[in-house]
């Protein structure tokens, strides 16, 4: 996990290099981070959860939504 809000593509490449070293089933990250993310574990069975309207989730219905469809469009999966 990292979610620090001042994270940058070098500690999302640690994150994921450690995820896959020590094949963990999923990390989780900001939003923001998605797409970097989906493109650093392509090829992999690792799971990408997004944090939506974090930290507060004090943000509108519609607006959790659209963070929810473009972190899916960048590459968040999840399931089987």
């Amino acid at each position: 996990t990292n979610l620090h809000t001042d994270a940058s593509p070098n500690d999302m490449k640690i994150l994921c290099n450690e995820a896959k070293e020590n094949h963990f089933a999923m990390v989780a990250i900001n939003q923001v981070q998605s797409g970097l993310c989906a493109k650093l574990l392509s090829g992999t069975d690792i799971h990408i959860g997004a944090a939506i309207s974090f930290p507060l989730g004090q943000t509108t219905i519609e607006t959790k939504a659209f963070e929810t469809e473009k972190a899916i469009e960048e590459g968040c999966k999840w399931g089987k």
